[in-house]
């Protein structure tokens, strides 16, 4: 009786299994829904980190490698912005199209052909709702008009961070503005995105407080992406 296992080398191994992948995925294109929650560009492409959550949006049931090459983000992106408004980035949802493929050496990946915008504008708009809902019920969505603010809010503490395009274009608006106002401006850095952002945010907004007896400010700005979201008076 011949017990000698059968050995295979990694690179047979993984042949093996590109080989596999050939004969069921070759040409197939899936419409997938995902979470990103990683996302980088390199020299035009789209790298990201996909991943489906459970129902209580902690714990990833499935995550996935995905590419959109340079070429065809190039394609598909400029879409998505003018029908969304916004950027691909983390912690949104999305609709992709994608083809399965597997390389010898980096594995699985999910290749993206193509991404509805109107799944994303759907699901934003479904966010923006709940989240003002949630603010009626917590009697906060008001809270800023009852405030008394200066004629000229010019002393201001921003959260954001130093190299985000919206906080560049913030400064630059408010040091163009047609009136002439001198601002004066705090920069208390903060992450704007993934997991840890909330805390982060939250955590700048007790400094700010804590700051408030020595530093005077007029209102405190929150800005992420191109807007700012969120403005308030201590």
């Amino acid at each position: 009786m011949n017990t000698t296992p059968n050995i295979l080398k990694l690179s047979e191994l993984s042949a093996i299994v590109a080989g596999i992948f050939r004969m069921h995925f070759s040409g197939e294109r899936y419409w997938v829904t995902a979470e990103i929650v990683g996302l980088k560009i390199s020299r035009g492409h789209c790298y990201l980190q996909l991943v489906e959550k459970d129902e209580m949006g902690s714990t990833p049931k499935a995550e996935f490698r995905g590419i959109i090459w340079a070429g065809t983000y190039d394609r598909i992106h400029p879409r998505f912005v003018k029908t969304t408004g916004t950027p691909l980035r983390e912690q949104m949802q999305v609709l992709l199209q994608v083809e399965v493929q597997y390389h010898e050496r980096f594995g699985m990946s999910l290749v993206v052909q193509d991404i509805d915008p109107a799944f994303t504008l759907g699901q934003l708009e479904m966010e923006r709702r709940q989240t003002i809902e949630r603010l009626r019920k917590e009697g906060l969505l008001e809270r800023n008009k009852s405030l008394d603010l200066p004629v000229s809010l010019q002393r201001i503490a921003v959260i954001s961070a130093e190299d985000s395009k919206g906080y560049e274009d913030f400064v630059t608006r408010l040091n163009t503005n047609v009136y002439g106002y001198t601002f004066h401006l705090t920069l208390y850095t903060s992450l704007l995105q993934g997991d840890l952002a909330a805390g982060d945010i939250l955590t700048k907004l007790s400094q700010i407080k804590n700051d408030f007896p020595i530093k005077h400010f007029d209102a405190v700005a929150i800005v992420r992406g191109w807007r700012c979201f969120q403005s308030g008076m201590f």
